[in-house]
């Protein structure tokens, strides 16, 4: 599970990058060498997608309640009026994960984006929460992951353990912010996705398009960019692991419909993606899991775009989206 894509039910990618409480928490780390100077213009890019009369989406920053800025895509609320985020023209959330950024959705706003008004960021938990803030969920869509239970589980296999290794150094918080930034961060990231990428030369060269590899490495050359990543894994390995034990003992499971697009290359030789999730979903979910074969790696949404356009076109027609 190295990154989660969950649709709730307006096209967003959101990302947590450039906050002034991660800048601060640890200013004592020395710059290090490896790190390259940060590249304005290579982070301030647009996706593509319908939004009125602009073929691209409207970029801003959102205030979180804990004080990070996050970076959101949007259509503009006046494209649908008083649509907005209904059954049929319901809010898109399209999230990224680790170590990359809203831009791994470049090739699919485009296409998602003429069904849909704006969004921000969700995860599992708002799938299995009746009670998360703001948010009314119509369906769960997620890319090439298990639950925090099953993923750590499967460390007790040292062949998973040492693929996913980050899982256990990530956690440790200031220190492995410090060993990565002394190691640079655009270089820690770039061994990131080579690992997790696929063999398919297609597909590897599609991950690489338009730059993505440099916009990610690049954010990662900024401290409060990975000082952030150490936090979300640290809040993984602990809050959101103890929160879904807390969930799956007193028997609390997705109820909304869901849908798991996964990568036979990764996930599926480690694990039965369907039986997995079982575990996870009430009946009323009708879970439904399809594989992407020809090697393609976890980074699935980026390796095969138009699979994943057509599973999440098909999977929004089964909740009655409006085209």
């Amino acid at each position: 599970m190295w990154w989660t894509a969950a649709v709730a039910a307006v096209v967003a990618a959101l990302t947590f990058s450039l906050t002034n409480v991660y800048n601060t928490s640890n200013d004592s780390i020395p710059s290090s060498t490896a790190n390259p100077p940060f590249n304005a213009t290579l982070a301030n890019y647009r996706l593509r997608g319908h939004n009125g009369d602009d073929n691209q989406l409207t970029h801003s920053f959102v205030q979180s309640a804990c004080g990070a800025n996050l970076s959101v895509h949007y259509t503009d609320p006046s494209v649908w009026g008083k649509s907005t985020g209904s059954k049929t023209k319901p809010i898109l959330i399209l999230t990224h994960g680790y170590p990359e950024s809203s831009y791994i959705w470049r090739e699919v706003t485009p296409a998602v984006s003429k069904r849909h008004d704006r969004g921000a960021r969700t995860m599992h938990r708002a799938a299995v929460d009746d009670n998360f803030p703001g948010i009314t969920g119509m369906g769960f869509f997620a890319a090439d992951i298990v639950p925090y239970i099953a993923e750590y589980a499967s460390f007790t296999n040292p062949l998973y353990a040492q693929g996913y290794f980050h899982w256990a150094f990530l956690p440790k918080g200031q220190f492995a912010t410090d060993v990565i930034m002394a190691y640079g961060g655009g270089k820690w990231v770039e061994h990131i996705l080579e690992l997790g990428s696929g063999e398919n030369e297609k597909g590897l060269e599609l991950f690489k398009k338009d730059q993505a590899w440099e916009i990610y490495i690049n954010f990662f050359n900024r401290l409060s960019v990975t000082n952030a990543s150490t936090f979300d894994y640290q809040a993984g390995a602990f809050t959101d692991y103890n929160q879904q034990l807390s969930d799956q003992t007193a028997g609390i499971k997705i109820k909304l419909p869901t849908h798991i697009l996964y990568s036979e290359y990764n996930l599926g030789r480690q694990f039965d993606v369907l039986d997995v999730w079982k575990d996870y979903c009430e009946p009323s979910a009708g879970l439904t899991v399809k594989g992407v074969g020809g090697k393609r790696g976890h980074f699935i949404i980026e390796e095969a775009p138009d699979e994943a356009i057509k599973q999440l076109g098909a999977f929004m027609d089964r909740l009655g989206v409006a085209k």
